[in-house]
């Protein structure tokens, strides 16, 4: 394949794996569980684990009940398609949501962050695995600052696991104990 060839190749891997994220989004805010996992590879994982697709739907089910609407807006994408296996990729993916919980009575924010692992299968890309991670969630209105702790990360409030979870952020902030950060 020439360097010409290469790099449209890595464009339309880059555009494809993008549409996953953006596929999602809507899935779920359409309230469609299977059209979710459909995206997901046939031996995907879930925090590490193995997980079967008649799993993910019914998991999948079972959030979306939570919340009567949900929207999600996908934001930053970065994508890194492994160099010595093209067809794996990682990639960590900013989303807004918006969502209505406890049937009418809030309207809940939250900043997140997922973790991805792709996988190309039959010459189509897939989430092999996918990691919902939190900066934080408040009811729409309330600033984010000096929120509890929450070790959830779905359609809850509180301070989730990011951006501590990311080891510069730690090793930036242990360079100035001095400093309060979130």
């Amino acid at each position: 394949m020439t360097a010409e060839m290469q790099r449209l190749q890595w464009a339309a891997d880059m555009i494809e794996i993008q549409q996953l994220s953006y596929r999602y989004a809507i899935c779920a805010d359409a309230k469609d569980p299977a059209g979710v996992v459909a995206l997901y590879s046939p031996n995907s994982r879930r925090y590490g684990e193995p997980i079967e697709h008649e799993q993910l739907i019914q998991r999948f089910a079972h959030s979306m009940t939570g919340s009567a609407v949900c929207i999600l807006n996908v934001g930053n994408t970065l994508i890194d398609i492994d160099p010595d296996d093209p067809d794996r990729a990682t990639g960590t993916v900013y989303c807004r949501c918006e969502a209505e919980v406890e049937f009418g009575k809030r309207w809940l924010i939250q900043q997140i962050v997922y973790h991805d692992k792709y996988l190309r299968l039959d010459g189509k890309w897939r989430f092999a695995e996918r990691r919902h991670l939190l900066f934080y969630g408040a009811d729409f209105g309330a600033p984010p600052i000096n929120l509890p702790p929450s070790d959830a990360a779905e359609l809850t409030d509180g301070k989730g696991s990011m951006p501590q979870y990311w080891e510069s952020y730690r090793r930036f902030w242990d360079a100035f104990p001095d400093k309060d950060h979130y």
